[in-house]
């Protein structure tokens, strides 16, 4: 141990400031780690802090510890017997070269480098990220992922034009890894109003394609040759192929059936679309009606695929729906047979 500790003794006087420029322990502690790469090892010896390491009698004839009135301690080399600071003759001279870059005030560092440089070492090939740029959120990280409204339309051309949703629907899975629902559709398509997947099909691609509606709910969409808006056809022309049409006549009946349960009441053109959305959740191939223009036409349209079964009457300028005069009211019994009502609603 007396090696050792002669050896920490020899780090010290290295580090020891002259008597003129005292400093206080703690800087003499950053010294020493700074110098050698570990901490002062007062404690390998048995001491409690560095300033008992400095104040023993083994430490006197280098170091001289000094307490002032204001409580603050500092630490500096000692005067030996001759009234001169301990001479650097006995040191080696590893330890000198170690004090002399410890004293190199800041002035001597090395110059900085101020010619100017080629503009191949300057040229940074990967800039860093400016600290300014947004973080992405998770729906426009969305949006990059998915499809754009050209290319499912692109996807549904290249199928001849005749296309199912539930298709689509596939092709957004495997080529994206995201489904079609009714909220990534309205992100492609642009059409934040739909309320389902048809209404936006129909509401982006209005002179595009026609979009059919299934009775299972898997809507067809089919490429319009012509760059034209649909014209919804009459039933007196071509009702046969229109599946439109057919569509109407099945509400048509229906309404039919529930005016006739109701001893043949009379319908307000609002109270319609509210049946209609009652009975099916939607009005599929319609758009949903907001106003009383919008009921008004949409009962027009039935009443013209009703094959004479209702008939719209007016009170005013109100509008109604109510069966035909020669439509029998009540149910169809077991036998098929209509059980009459002697009550009637004109």
């Amino acid at each position: 141990m007396s090696n050792s500790f002669s050896e920490l003794k020899n780090r010290i006087r290295v580090l020891l400031p002259p008597r003129a420029e005292p400093c206080s322990i703690s800087q003499l502690v950053n010294g020493y780690w700074r110098v050698h790469g570990e901490h002062l090892p007062f404690g390998e010896f048995g001491f409690n802090s560095a300033r008992d390491l400095l104040e023993t009698e083994s430490m006197r004839d280098i170091a001289l510890v000094t307490a002032h009135p204001n409580g603050f301690v500092t630490v500096q080399a000692a005067q030996t017997s001759s009234g001169a600071t301990s001479s650097a003759s006995d040191i080696s001279d590893k330890p000198r070269r170690r004090r002399e870059r410890i004293a190199r005030p800041e002035s001597a560092k090395s110059p900085v480098i101020k010619a100017p440089l080629s503009a191949e070492l300057t040229t940074i090939p990967y800039p860093p990220a400016s600290r300014s740029r947004k973080l992405k959120s998770a729906a426009e990280i969305l949006d990059e992922e998915l499809p754009s409204k050209h290319d499912l339309l692109a996807e549904i051309k290249r199928r001849n034009g005749i296309m199912r949703i539930s298709e689509l629907d596939l092709f957004c899975v495997r080529n994206y890894g995201f489904p079609l629902s009714l909220e990534n559709a309205k992100r492609i398509l642009g059409t934040k109003q739909a309320t389902c997947r048809l209404e936006a099909f129909t509401m982006a691609f209005q002179n595009e394609l026609h979009v059919q509606y299934s009775l299972d709910g898997n809507h067809l969409l089919k490429e319009l040759k012509k760059s034209k808006p649909v014209v919804r056809p009459s039933p007196a022309t071509d009702a046969e192929t229109s599946h439109e049409v057919q569509y109407a006549r099945l509400l048509a009946d229906f309404l039919t059936g529930y005016i006739r349960e109701q001893a043949g009441i009379r319908l307000f053109v609002t109270d319609v679309a509210r049946v209609l959305l009652h009975r099916y959740g939607h009005i599929p191939q319609f758009s949903v009606p907001k106003d009383y223009d919008g009921c008004l036409q949409l009962v027009k349209h039935l009443v013209a695929c009703s094959d004479g079964n209702l008939e719209l009457s007016y009170v005013g300028d109100l509008g109604f729906l109510k069966l035909a005069e020669d439509i029998p009211v009540g149910a169809p019994d077991w036998n098929g047979n209509n059980k009459q009502h002697n009550c009637r609603v004109s």
